[in-house]
């Protein structure tokens, strides 16, 4: 569970589950709000009447601002590295992540939502280990936009294990 700012855009939350089948394969599945997404062109052909009879060809940009996006990933864990590969923010995509341990950081790159005008969205993160189960995330967002969107996002979350849980379910079970 994380939640923070875009430089572009407003908020972004997050809320992913990892599933560990195997210690080597994992699901993960999400949903994730924030106030930018794929945007769709629509032209208007606008007439006016000048001197010359000239019409006026107008493209304007859309952002569909769809209230919440999926994820379900399968991935697999070689080692340090994570692949990833399925629906990111409700689009197709890939990602792979390497894992630093012993300093609790976690780099990872994502590419998914390709348009046809804008490119696919390359998004490169890192996620540290604060305290326990707090964690900060910084990521660039739409790296490789032919559009100019580039943009970073800057988030605090909660990040809880399995005996993590199990602590919490004992605690609140007395």
């Amino acid at each position: 569970l994380s939640t923070g700012a875009n430089t572009r855009s407003g908020t972004d939350t997050r809320f992913d589950l990892d599933i560990y089948p195997a210690p080597e394969r994992f699901f993960r599945l999400g949903i994730v709000t924030n106030e930018f997404g794929r945007q769709q062109v629509d032209e208007t052909d606008t007439y006016t009447r000048v001197d010359d009879g000239a019409t006026v060809h107008k493209n304007t940009r859309k952002i569909d601002k769809s209230d919440f996006k999926f994820n379900f990933q399968i991935g697999r864990r070689i080692q340090r590295f994570g692949l990833r590969a399925g629906l990111i923010e409700s689009t197709g995509g890939v990602g792979m992540d390497y894992y630093f341990p012993d300093w609790g950081i976690r780099t990872g790159i994502e590419l998914f939502d390709y348009q046809q005008d804008a490119g696919p969205n390359l998004r490169l993160m890192t996620e540290i280990k604060l305290w326990n189960v707090l964690f900060a995330r910084v990521a660039g967002e739409d790296l490789i936009s032919k559009v100019g969107d580039q943009s970073a996002t800057f988030s605090l979350g909660l990040r809880f294990s399995d005996q993590d849980l199990a602590a919490l379910i004992g605690i609140f079970a007395r």
